[in-house]
């Protein structure tokens, strides 16, 4: 009996697969290739990056970097054990976008952006899908200068961003040209970003004149009315004020109007019907909700959904409108309490919730035997309501009840009647978000028609020389009962599946096994899988589709879904690695480095290169514990790991890390591989008092930008630690090169010394800089022991020139 591949790739052969991740900048411009950087976990040299969407190509243009442990600050106290993020590192690519990509994000302003999606595969198996946004308007990319406002030149325009640090709020200003609204929409979770943030708006005197928090995972907007000549200051930042490498994020501000909802929110194809469209700054040009009535004409296309150019006086905008073969009704605002709606048959009905508790009523006559699909939007449409529906027969028992579905809120059933007469569909809210003028739904009831629909998973691994199987999932919809014969697309040499699959009558999926050659290339690959069944005299075919992530609030279940499966071959690790002592505390000084032994178990006839790094995925917080990639030499069984604790770690928790091993090996092909496994145990360390202490006396010091200036640093050791310390200075990244410094070396006798710095004449320095002093020294001559100091250095306005004669005004 074969496994499923994922099953054979994590728990039998235990290699680490690669994960994303993050593209950063988040946003890159339709039309035109854009250098990039790939972040993610469990990176590997022979790392292949993949495009799910024809129209997006990926280069990989250089090795992965360093892991990107966070700075400081970090969570202390109860928030020091909370789970801890991925250490990630970055692979530097080229996305070369040949014109806009993906499905349009209805969920933002606009329809010039679209989300697109990649993964990445290695020896170890494939990643999870993760996502990026392409834009065809304007993109600026945030410059990375702190507390300092960032000013965006004109509107509209997509700003590229990250929250890369605990604390950090980012701040964009900009100077309105025209009276009316403005909006300030906040992508993150859309592409992934697993943070909730908030968008904030500030008047030029900095009172908050709008602000809105992301507290669903639903990402969130805001509307605001601007003034002509007049600046503004929109902030975004973490509702928990975190901050993470992957916090990435796209901030779109748009003046002009904004729809919130139409009435009714899809048109039958080549229908004309009056549309009303309810947001801001549509009737008035005021920032205020509004509420204007337009004719619409429904194109015939086959296409879901078309673009409408409403037309305001406070300017244009693009609104999405779906396309259906159904009549659409709007539910009348007044009727009597209770009274069901009938329904003349197949149709659509646009309807509120307005109080808590409500219900809404339509009844519908059925025939016995007949077939009917059921159905109920909200998500989908932009609306808070989580809704149910329930189906009550002639004689009032409940028939059939749903509620969420698909991994969405929204709801649907199919119902088969099993009476004459008049049946109720009651619609209803579980979010007690009514009342408002977006807590809409769109009750859908057709008659079912036979059809199938299949889906598989997105990502499978597969060993060469072994079996294993993909199982397809058949849904029937319609009473259809049939078989599906099922094939496989695109599966590369040496790996093949049974010429003839199907599911037969009555069964719900099928286990399509694979077989792979011993000789098989380690590769991957997209494959499809269709499935093609017989409905009435009718041939049809249904191309099945998976789950693909990296949109963590999908406002449509469809979205996500794609039609490609990635195969991916994996090899055998060659090898295991233990921590020697396993689970065994030991007791260590902050701001040194714990030289933690490993073992090499490595499998008979193996003499492949190996490396020990960090595993990406630690069990807690470590608040900055990191360690190096170490080359392990040739038949070593036992290595040194060194493993840094900074000088900030508590002593009253016990501290963590685990370790992971990448070995090179060689594919049948005669290339190079490499897979990476992780210890069973971890090391455990207890921290005391650090061996080395550095402390500036002088808090803050007063310069002028250009000048030199002297900083008094006490080196304080432990008795027995009695080494030389190097002082050196650490400016911040934003200020590379603008302050400079001799390193100062401290002999062991001494404890106090004094570094003189340069700084640059540059304006950027005004008003004031942290400066980190760094002292170093070496414990049994090799292994670092670290602490760092900071100062404040206060930058006055440099002094007025004087003029001479020969030197002129």
């Amino acid at each position: 009996m074969s496994l499923p591949l994922v099953a054979i790739a994590s728990a039998v052969l235990g290699q680490l697969a690669p994960d994303l991740g993050y593209v950063y900048p988040p946003v890159v411009p339709a039309g035109a290739a854009t250098e990039v950087q790939l972040g993610g976990y469990d990176f590997t040299p022979d790392l292949e990056a993949h495009s799910l969407d024809a129209g997006v190509t990926i280069e990989l243009t250089g090795p992965a970097g360093e892991f990107l442990v966070p700075p400081p600050p970090y969570w202390f106290g109860k928030k020091g054990f909370s789970g801890a993020f991925p250490i990630p590192r970055e692979v530097p690519a080229r996305l070369t976008v040949a014109s806009v990509a993906g499905p349009a994000d209805r969920s933002s302003t606009g329809t010039s952006c679209r989300i697109a999606r990649w993964q990445v595969s290695n020896a170890s198996g494939p990643s999870r899908c993760a996502a990026f946004l392409v834009d065809a308007g304007a993109i600026v990319l945030e410059e990375r200068r702190r507390d300092h406002p960032q000013t965006l030149e004109s509107l509209p325009v997509t700003v590229a961003a990250r929250l890369g640090r605990i604390a950090e709020v980012d701040r964009y200003t900009f100077t309105a040209t025209r009276d009316g609204p403005v909006t300030a929409d906040l992508i993150a979770r859309r592409i992934g970003s697993p943070f909730n943030g908030v968008i904030e708006v500030r008047d030029e005197d900095g009172v908050v004149l709008d602000d809105v928090a992301d507290t669903e995972g639903r990402d969130c907007e805001l509307t605001f009315g601007a003034a002509a000549g007049t600046s503004y200051t929109v902030s975004v930042f973490d509702v928990d004020f975190r901050g993470n490498r992957a916090f990435v994020y796209a901030l779109r501000i748009t003046p002009g109007p904004r729809v919130l909802v139409t009435r009714p929110t899809s048109g039958r194809r080549g229908q004309s019907r009056d549309v009303a469209f309810i947001g801001y700054g549509l009737e008035s040009g005021a920032a205020r909700l509004e509420r204007v009535t337009r004719t619409v004409e429904f194109p015939h296309a086959a296409e879901p959904e078309f673009a409408y150019s409403l037309e305001t006086p406070s300017g244009s905008t693009s609104v999405t409108l779906r396309l259906d073969d159904l009549d659409e009704i709007v539910e009348e605002e007044t009727r009597p309490d209770d009274a069901p709606v009938a329904l003349p048959g197949p149709i659509a009905v646009n309807g509120t919730i307005a109080a808590v508790g409500e219900e809404d009523r339509h009844a519908l006559d059925m025939v016995t035997g007949e077939i009917w699909s059921i159905s109920v939007e909200a998500r989908v449409l932009g609306s808070p309501l989580d809704p149910f529906v329930r189906v009550l027969a002639p004689d009032g028992k409940e028939l059939a009840r749903a509620d969420d579905g698909n991994g969405s809120v929204d709801c649907a059933l199919e119902l088969t009647a099993a009476a004459d007469g008049r049946h109720t569909i009651v619609v209803g809210d579980l979010s007690t978000r009514v009342g408002t003028p977006d807590a809409i739904y769109r009750l859908v009831v057709r008659r079912s028609r036979a059809d199938f629909s299949l889906s598989m998973p997105q990502r499978v691994s597969f060993v060469a020389g072994a079996k294993a199987s993909i199982k397809v999932q058949l849904a029937r919809a319609g009473g259809y009962g049939g078989e599906v014969a099922v094939a496989v697309m695109g599966l590369p040499p040496a790996v093949t599946a049974p010429a003839d699959l199907r599911i037969t009558e009555g069964k719900k999926d099928v286990a399509i096994e694979l077989t792979a050659a011993e000789d098989c290339a380690t590769t991957s690959a997209y494959l499809r899988v269709v499935g093609v069944g017989q409905i009435g005299d009718r041939s049809v075919a249904r191309v099945a589709l998976a789950d693909a992530e990296g949109n963590l609030c999908p406002r449509d279940p469809a979205t996500p879904r794609v039609p490609w499966l990635l195969l991916a071959r994996t090899i055998v690790p060659p090898l295991s690695i233990n921590v020697v002592g396993r689970e065994r505390q030991r007791e260590l000084p902050r701001g040194s480095t714990y030289p933690a032994e490993i073992s090499i178990e490595r499998n008979e006839g193996y003499d492949g290169e190996i490396s020990l790094l960090m595993y990406s995925k630690q069990s807690r917080h470590r608040q900055g514990i990191r360690g190096p990639i170490v080359e392990v030499p040739a038949g070593a069984e036992r290595v040194i790991y060194p493993v840094f604790l900074p000088e900030w770690l508590q002593t009253d928790r016990t501290s963590r890390m685990v370790v992971a091993a990448m070995a090179k090996v060689v594919d049948a092909q005669g290339k190079d591989r490499y897979v990476m496994v992780k210890t069973k145990s971890r090391l455990t360390m207890i921290l005391e008092g650090a061996l080395l202490k550095v402390v500036a006396p002088d808090g803050e010091i007063e310069t002028r930008p250009g000048e030199s200036f002297d900083v008094a640093v006490d080196v304080r050791r432990r008795p027995k630690f009695t080494e030389e310390v190097k002082l050196e200075i650490a400016a911040p990244d934003d200020l590379d090169g603008l302050f400079s410094a001799a390193p100062v070396v401290v002999p062991a006798n001494e404890t106090r010394a004094v570094l003189r710095v340069e700084s640059m004449p540059d304006p950027r320095l005004h008003p004031e800089q942290k400066l980190t002093i760094r002292g170093t020294a070496l414990q049994d001559g090799k292994w670092p022991a670290v602490s760092e100091t900071v100062v404040t250095v206060v930058f006055h306005e440099p002094a007025p020139r004087t003029g001479s004669p020969e030197s002129g005004p």
